[in-house]
């Protein structure tokens, strides 16, 4: 269950749909997957045996293993991504949404500046999101081809965070949407009227 949306919480997540053409992105993501796998198949030459998320990053960085520089970018990131990952698994084990929300905003900083797979919707969103108090962090979900986010954000904040959506419709004039996380079981869209 996502820990920070019950009751008594102080948290709630939510995730914003741009409704940005689902076919917006595909392309670049289709591009993208490849190169991952690519750089990857390149990488499983150089480890023997165990897993590749305990390949050591800087044996990449220091250039140890002998990779191209698209290979190596691509392989820095994802190292990270998955070790971000295993950090936020923790964080929302012990419920520590401060900085479960740092590692949102890690996230999104690795997809526009290093994997360069979001787009000026999204980007837009999640700095405004990132410009507001009150909002822990943000970043792009799913499988990025609908440009939806996921915004951590204290209860308080929330009228606020949805009142810069208004802008955002206003600049790309797309009237985005936007859905509460339920905490009673595993994350999940709740649909209301109120939007």
């Amino acid at each position: 269950p996502f820990p920070f949306g019950d009751e008594n919480g102080q948290y709630i997540a939510i995730i914003v749909d741009s409704k940005i053409s689902p076919n917006a992105m595909r392309e670049e993501i289709q591009y993208k997957r490849k190169a991952i796998d690519h750089a990857f198949d390149e990488l499983r030459k150089h480890k023997v045996g165990g897993f590749i998320r305990d390949f050591p990053e800087s044996d990449i960085s220091e250039r140890v293993i002998p990779l191209g520089e698209d290979e190596r970018h691509i392989c820095e990131y994802v190292l990270s991504e998955s070790r971000l990952a295993n950090d936020a698994a923790g964080l929302l084990t012990i419920k520590d949404a401060p900085l479960f929300g740092k590692v949102l905003n890690r996230v999104q900083a690795g997809l526009r500046d290093r994997l360069e797979v979001t787009c000026p919707e999204v980007d837009w969103l999640t700095k405004r999101a990132g410009e507001m108090g009150g909002v822990l962090g943000a970043a792009q979900v799913s499988n990025g081809f609908a440009g939806n986010i996921m915004v951590l954000l204290s209860k308080e904040m929330l009228s606020s965070y949805i009142g810069r959506l208004e802008e955002y419709e206003h600049i790309f004039g797309f009237h985005p949407r936007w859905y509460v996380l339920s905490g009673n079981e595993a994350a999940k869209i709740v649909l209301t009227d109120r939007h």
